[in-house]
């Protein structure tokens, strides 16, 4: 089993910007995943201060080769995404999974990093700038089955933007699979950081412009397409 982890530290750490919700306020933020600190932590890279006390060291050494972006997690496993070659002393091509004893390798992992991952049925789900996993072409996002990682469709044509599950559908980035075949959205112009899936809509933050040229934060998608018209970072 995985370690729960009820608390966090105040420490400051450069991660990734990305959406996150906190007490029913949306908030463009700089993040650190749980798994990236607690690696962190197992690997004795920073000292221990007042409230690293409630982070978890049973991750194993992990001596990381290379950096982590994401993670996602059960009771079960946590899956580590990023960029790597090295972990724990195993070697893993960008994509680890840790059983609540051992790290492992998934697969033959990817050919560049992993940006975001998602359970969808049930099944791990990664995108990111990577095209193929061994010998198979997997353009940009690509479905965990057990033993090897598998193209979804076509893929994307681009990575950006994270993964979401919203109204059943899986969406990655710019595109929701529709079971077919990868659907673009009708999304403006810009550059999409990443998403988040809300009960009323699918939301985005990076650099947009609207019809009238104006920089926005933040763009929602839904039933209907909607535009919230604050700006800012």
């Amino acid at each position: 089993m995985i370690p729960t982890i009820d608390r966090h530290s105040d420490r400051q750490a450069q991660g990734n910007r990305g959406l996150i919700l906190n007490n029913n306020t949306l908030r463009v933020s700089t993040v650190f995943t749980a798994a990236t600190l607690c690696l962190l932590l197992a690997a004795g890279r920073s000292a221990a201060i007042d409230g690293d006390e409630g982070w978890s060291d049973q991750f194993g050494d992990a001596d990381l080769v290379g950096y982590p972006l994401t993670s996602v997690g059960d009771a079960y496993q946590l899956i580590l995404g990023g960029s790597f070659s090295v972990i724990d002393n195993v070697d893993a091509m960008n994509v680890a999974r840790f059983d609540g004893t051992h790290w492992s390798a998934m697969g033959e992992g990817f050919d560049g990093r992993v940006e975001s991952l998602i359970f969808h049925h049930g099944d791990p789900i990664a995108c990111g700038p990577f095209l193929a996993s061994g010998n198979a072409f997997v353009s940009h996002v690509a479905r965990w089955d057990g033993s090897h990682w598998l193209p979804i469709g076509d893929g994307v044509s681009d990575a950006g933007g994270g993964l979401a599950e919203y109204a059943g559908a899986l969406h990655c980035g710019r595109f929701r699979w529709n079971g077919a075949r990868w659907i673009e959205l009708d999304l403006p112009s810009g550059s999409i950081r990443d998403m988040i899936a809300l009960d009323d809509g699918l939301y985005f933050c990076g650099t947009f412009a609207d019809s009238a040229g104006s920089p926005n934060s933040v763009q929602a998608w839904g039933v209907t397409y909607m535009m919230f018209t604050q700006s800012g970072s």
